[in-house]
């Protein structure tokens, strides 16, 4: 240090005024980020508006999206996988469902949503499990359960059904409606995710589709008014968390910037 000092006098100013810079620059990408999070963010989820993040200068939307991933609480992609988002998944069709990924962390478009969220495991879509609706069943995806309620659910004869997934070309009638739809068909109009689709629990009794899940129940199978029935509780694991941090919060803490070694 003494030699520095020797050399470059005035060293030990110029350095405390680079970090005092590179202090103040990252709070401005920190509340930049913060205001543009607030613009583009989906309602009551996680996950941004793609039509929103159109709007967003090149430089503005990879500042964001640094911000969101990390504050997600997932690791950092690199300058070329940030590239990929923004040219591969913001840019495909709306009925497309890219994915860009990195060591535990998947981006995921569906519609309009921009999502963030752990590996997605896949479901073994022989395997049929025999359950007792009295008991809780663990699967994969999340946790069945079954309860009875006069007047709501489905009627069968047995405590015992079979838990299976989707293979492709079931088709079902729900209540009040004239027609068949393909079970494809009905998961798209609830705007369930291609990539959660194939891990939604499908309960059969005697080989006949009795419920989707907690969605919906078969014509067939409802109860009357006056008939006890099983409803069916779904508690997902889909890796997907709709939590982010307040800005008042955000605000509250230290100014850690989460951006700049990435400038």
């Amino acid at each position: 240090m003494p030699l520095i000092k020797k050399r470059w006098p005035g060293y030990a100013g110029s350095l405390s005024r680079s970090i005092s810079l590179q202090s103040d620059t990252c709070v401005l990408l920190n509340d930049s980020a913060i205001n543009d999070l607030n613009s583009v963010r989906c309602e009551n989820s996680s996950s941004l508006s793609i039509q929103k993040l159109h709007g967003l200068s090149d430089v503005n939307l990879r500042n964001l999206l640094r911000y969101w991933i990390s504050d997600m609480g997932f690791a950092l992609p690199s300058s070329q996988k940030l590239r990929q988002i923004i040219d591969t998944v913001l840019t495909a069709a709306e009925d497309r469902s890219p994915c860009v990924d990195w060591p535990g962390v998947e981006i995921r478009r569906y519609r309009d949503q921009l999502m963030v969220m752990s590996p997605q495991l896949k479901q073994d879509l022989s395997v049929t499990y025999q359950w007792d609706l009295k008991q809780a069943l663990q699967l994969p995806a999340g946790l069945l359960s079954a309860k009875k309620i006069t007047g709501q659910g489905f009627h069968i004869d047995t405590n015992l059904v079979d838990v299976r997934f989707r293979q492709g070309g079931e088709t079902l009638k729900l209540a009040g409606h004239k027609h068949t739809i393909t079970l494809k068909k009905y998961l798209q109009e609830q705007g369930i995710p291609p990539w959660l689709r194939d891990r939604i629990p499908l309960i059969y009794h005697d080989d006949q589709l009795v419920a989707v899940s907690d969605l919906c129940i078969v014509d067939r199978f409802v109860v009357n008014e006056n008939i006890e029935g099983w409803t069916i509780g779904f508690d997902r694991d889909e890796g997907i968390s709709n939590s982010l941090s307040s800005p008042e919060q955000i605000l509250n803490g230290h100014h850690q910037c989460r951006l700049c070694r990435h400038l």
